[in-house]
């Protein structure tokens, strides 16, 4: 796994999400998840529409940032899809939460 990777994840709810990894550390993977659902696992994503979303979305709410066990992010099922560049913009979360000693799920 590389930062930068763009994965197809199972909701366990008959959607699918597409997330970022943003950081891969010893411990952890911090991920960006996407608001978008879609109903079969993508295989090709377009990330300039992709988009976390903000609470109070009508088409859904995602996350800039969440840190995740290895375990964890394995439960999701993960499928690369594509790789990308990581901006200094996506980082703001995974550098608040590394600031102040953050934990994982």
């Amino acid at each position: 796994m590389d930062a930068g990777g763009i994965y197809s994840v199972d909701n366990r709810d008959g959607t699918y999400s597409l997330v970022k990894l943003l950081v891969v550390d010893p411990i952890a993977v911090h991920v960006c998840v996407y608001k978008e659902r879609f109903p079969s696992r993508p295989t090709v994503a377009d990330i300039e529409s992709l988009k976390p979303g903000l609470m109070g979305d009508l088409n859904g709410i995602g996350m800039g940032h969440i840190p995740l066990s290895y375990g964890s992010f394995a439960e999701w099922r993960p499928k690369l899809i594509t790789l990308s560049e990581v901006s200094d913009e996506e980082l703001e979360g995974y550098k608040i939460w590394e600031a102040q000693g953050g934990g994982v799920f």
